[in-house]
């Protein structure tokens, strides 16, 4: 009968205990060799570098306006302050979990104060009395089964998530903007080019009119002219719509109103730099989404990897 309670009894203490720890898994390695092509190349566990500062990538165009853009996105950039914001309340609930560790004291006082009038025909007043009264209570939750510590872990990998989201949305909002910013001045250059093509049909029309005139071209002629450069000017309006799209999506990204933002025309620039991108697997470690999504499973595994027994 002893065997059978205390047999209970740790089962009944297993129960209540919180796990299992998060393991990353382990990568799944195909049996070697797994392809003929890849017989003497050697599979190495990933290694993360998604927390490696970037700093001012976008400095190796040396173009001085971009520049002065993609630095406020870091200032201004509304969705980048919301996951700032997202951030600070995960540390906050960190802290909060932190102090269920502790001792929690409540304390109360209330005064009251108690008295008659002036009895009447004597002149005399009674005198007021004042009470206080003042209680407080001590409670300690102790920690014995972990699930305070499980919910510290819980949330401190939802704050790495959070600051992996940061990441995430800081490069990408300073990559959708330098790709606006060069295609601004793609368009640029297209509406240069088609100004200069504007131009010359018009002196083609001047030209052919002034035939028509002399009799040595038709009205077949003219018309043909006047086509091409009716139909260039309308590729010219179009072309500016095309950049004034490009110039509100860079507004946006750096928390402007459209109306806020004017950026001149300039050539893009003359040399594009090279940039060594490396293997495909060390691209994928440096992508902070990445990195997220292991925390949100070490988040979970804490959160809900509860093993309750059957009493």
């Amino acid at each position: 009968m002893k065997r059978v309670l205390s047999l209970a009894a740790c089962l009944a203490l297993s129960g209540c205990l919180v796990g299992p720890n998060y393991v990353r898994p382990a990568p799944a390695t195909p049996p070697q060799p797994a392809f003929k092509e890849t017989a003497d190349i050697a599979f190495r566990p990933a290694l993360p570098r998604d927390t490696i500062d970037r700093g001012a990538w976008w400095t190796v165009y040396g173009d001085p306006a971009l520049d002065q853009l993609a630095a406020q996105v870091e200032i201004s950039n509304q969705t980048l302050k919301q996951n700032e914001a997202a951030y600070r309340q995960a540390v906050a609930l960190i802290r909060q979990a932190q102090s269920a560790l502790y001792p929690t004291l409540n304390y109360s006082a209330t005064p009251q104060q108690t008295g008659t009038g002036a009895q009447r025909g004597t002149g005399r007043f009674d005198t007021s009395q004042g009470q206080y009264t003042a209680g407080s209570t001590l409670s300690w939750e102790i920690d014995v089964w972990g699930r305070i510590r499980r919910t510290i872990e819980s949330d401190q990998a939802a704050a790495q998530a959070s600051a992996a989201d940061i990441a995430a949305a800081r490069l990408s909002a300073q990559s959708s903007l330098i790709t606006n910013y060069f295609s601004l001045r793609i368009s640029d250059r297209r509406r240069r080019l088609l100004e200069e093509s504007a131009a010359a049909y018009a002196r083609s029309m001047t030209i052919v009119r002034n035939q028509m005139i002399a009799g040595t071209a038709s009205r077949l002629d003219y018309a043909q002219a006047e086509t091409l450069y009716e139909q260039t000017r309308a590729q010219l309006v179009a072309e500016t719509a095309t950049r004034a799209l490009f110039e509100h999506a860079i507004a946006s990204l750096i928390g402007r109103t459209p109306a806020e933002v004017s950026i001149a025309p300039a050539p893009e620039p003359a040399t594009v730099p090279t940039i060594e991108a490396g293997i495909p697997s060390a691209l994928l470690e440096r992508r902070p989404d990445i990195a997220r999504s292991e925390e949100h499973t070490s988040e979970l595994q804490s959160r809900f990897g509860i093993s309750y027994a059957v009493f």
